[in-house]
């Protein structure tokens, strides 16, 4: 099987939030490698949570947000 990011071949995978959990959000896919989850988790998904026009609207829609660190 081939990871959706990097499209290599890989064996193992590491379960992904399709939009941060962070944000909220509960739906995973499985087809990510650990490196690439990895980086998405540390480069993408740190960004978008911590955004402070994301929280603004976050808090406009009531959106539940996951606890930040």
């Amino acid at each position: 099987m081939k990871c959706i990011t990097c499209k290599n071949e890989k064996k193992t995978f590491t379960r992904e939030h399709i939009v941060p959990e962070g944000l909220g959000c509960s739906l995973i896919i499985n087809r990510v490698f650990k490196e690439c989850n990895d980086y998405l988790g540390y480069n993408v998904d740190s960004m978008l949570v911590n955004n402070w026009l994301i929280e603004i609207k976050s808090l406009f829609i009531k959106l539940k947000v996951k606890e930040r660190k």
